[in-house]
């Protein structure tokens, strides 16, 4: 053991004896995820891109990614964009690259270790002049515009289809043979696209506003261009939303999304249309900071790779967003749904030789994991320890596991309601955002002139959404909406600990050394004495025996604690 090997250990054994500290080296990985509320969580990579469409060379560098994952209602299926993007050193501006539509499958894979779930392609990029056709073979390097560009995308209600904003309007591809129909749409600047819990309004951010159209991605001969204005942020800047299908509250009623142009989280009521800006202990910084030491990338283009979608938990207490330049993962704690903001923790960093940037969060469906991409290609697994997450009144209880829906069911939703022809413009600040309306208001168009009672939002027989109820009640469904009664003995707030571990490791698996450090943090119950009160937000899975884990020899390096 070397005199530098001690002395490194020697610090860290100091700092151990006062905060509870465990630093794990990762050999053989280009990143890692550093967990800092609970105890570690044995992260793993489940998914590696692979076969990228370009390499880099000389003066141009190129990244890969996973993105936009979203989950089936079959367990541990999901789709996501595979994107390869290559950059000049240099001139640092963007080169080449591509994108495809995959399908992932995390069933039968090792229960620990690094994995690798079955990838599949659905279909490449297509171009303008065939907007309609078979699954897309020939991989495509063009500029924006004569190549669709997908960012964030859904899944229909019977998931037989994956629709997704591009360039020129809304793409429908199908889940099984990859066949596609586009609908190009006049003056149509989306990049992200979700549906509603129930999957009958699909939302998207258009030029600045929340725009929604009800539907269900059902049948693509059924769309038609009926997009209206909900609402419509006032800010210094344009907005940029960004949002997913699990940025919504599961009743329906409200929506989360970053704005990175104003640096802000803004709630949106669905109902209403109101809006709320979401405050909290240094979320403005930490939505617009843009470089915290070496980046991989350069800063100006964040927000090509990190897509700043927000995952909010099933109860409705907890967010999670990527912040600080997409290296850190942060966690809101809410008082209730839809209320004030009581906690905002660093959860997890993402530490790469060079510089990292999160692409994506997503959580599984029933919230027991956390999946983490970043600019490698790696997919990472983090297992949530329920208990360990914030608790809040009035939570909202999780929806029943149930198959996947037939494209014959219907199902009633949360409708927006406007109270006036315009969109509606951002609200000031209140203790928390308004409750869902439940008188039957009529339904708006976003320009001066009312909707006619032959639009869609009034014609229950070309839509697949009923009127709208004030509990938001699914025919298919247990109501979404049925709340829970309050917790007792809800930890608001966690004593934070300010922790410097250093660590240097020789590596020579991968050429890549990676540092994971994790700590544990008492709650408010232990600081007051009661030291078995403890509640742990990342834990580690206990199964550790796998055909798919690296060899013996190898494992104790790759998870070797000091």
């Amino acid at each position: 053991m070397t005199r530098l090997t001690v002395t490194v250990m020697t610090m860290m054994m100091m700092t151990m004896m006062v905060i509870p500290i465990r630093v794990l080296a990762v050999v053989g990985a280009d990143g890692s995820l550093t967990t800092e509320r609970g105890r570690e969580s044995d992260h793993r990579v489940v998914l590696i891109a692979t076969n990228p469409a370009y390499s880099s060379s000389g003066t141009v560098n190129c990244f890969i990614w996973v993105g936009d994952v979203v989950f089936t209602s079959e367990r541990g299926v999901f789709f996501y964009v595979h994107h390869d993007s290559c950059w000049g050193t240099t001139s640092r501006a963007y080169v080449r690259g591509g994108r495809s539509l995959r399908k992932g499958d995390l069933r039968g894979i090792a229960l620990s270790g690094v994995a690798q779930a079955n990838s599949s392609v659905v279909t490449l990029q297509w171009s303008f002049a065939s907007l309609n056709g078979t699954a897309a073979s020939a991989a495509a390097s063009q500029g924006k515009g004569l190549y669709a560009h997908f960012w964030g995308f859904d899944l229909s209600r019977s998931e037989g289809h994956l629709v997704a904003p591009v360039d020129w309007g809304l793409g429908f591809v199908n889940t099984v043979d990859g066949f596609r129909t586009t609908f190009p749409i006049a003056d149509f600047g989306c990049c992200f696209g979700a549906f509603n819990p129930n999957r009958t309004i699909l939302y998207v951010g258009n030029r600045g506003c929340l725009e929604y159209s009800v539907m269900d991605g059902e049948s693509p001969e059924s769309f038609f261009d009926n997009f209206r204005a909900l609402a419509c942020p006032t800010d210094t800047n344009a907005s940029s939303l960004s949002f997913g299908h699990r940025s919504f509250l599961q009743d329906g009623s409200y929506l989360y999304a970053s704005d990175d142009a104003n640096a802000k989280i803004l709630g949106f009521n669905l109902v209403s249309g109101s809006i709320d800006r979401v405050t909290g202990t240094a979320i403005g910084d930490l939505i617009n900071h843009k470089n915290n030491g070496l980046r991989a990338i350069p800063s100006d283009h964040l927000a090509i790779y990190n897509l700043r979608e927000l995952v909010v938990t099933q109860d409705g207490c907890n967010l999670f967003f990527v912040g600080d330049g997409g290296t850190e993962i942060m966690r809101v704690g809410f008082t209730k749904p839809r209320g004030e903001v009581t906690s905002v923790e660093r959860v997890a960093s993402c530490i790469v030789p060079g510089g990292c940037v999160i692409g994506t969060l997503a959580l599984d469906n029933d919230d027991s994991h956390l999946y983490v991409s970043i600019q490698t290609g790696e997919l990472f697994e983090l297992q949530i320890n329920k208990s360990g997450l914030h608790r809040c009144i009035d939570a909202l209880s999780a929806p029943e596991a149930s198959p996947s829906p037939s494209s014959s069911e219907r199902s009633t939703g949360v409708t927006p309601s406007p109270s006036s022809s315009e969109p509606s413009t951002e609200s000031s600040p209140s203790p928390s955002s308004p409750e869902p309306l439940t008188d039957g208001s009529q339904e708006t168009h976003p320009s001066p002139a009312m909707g006619s009672s032959s639009s869609p939002l009034h014609n229950g027989s070309n839509t697949r959404v009923g009127p709208r109820s004030s509990d938001a009640l699914s025919t298919s469904a247990p109501p979404a909406n049925v709340q829970m009664p309050p917790r007792r003995g809800v930890s608001v707030s966690v004593v934070a600990g300010v922790v410097v571990a250093i660590c240097l490791i020789s590596l020579t698996l991968g050429g890549a050394a990676v540092l994971l450090y994790s700590r544990t943090r008492k709650s408010a119950a232990a600081a007051s004495g009661d030291t078995s009160a403890r509640a742990f937000a990342l834990e580690r899975p206990v199964a550790k025996s796998s055909a798919l884990e690296l060899p013996a020899a190898q494992s104790s390096a790759l998870e070797r604690r000091i």
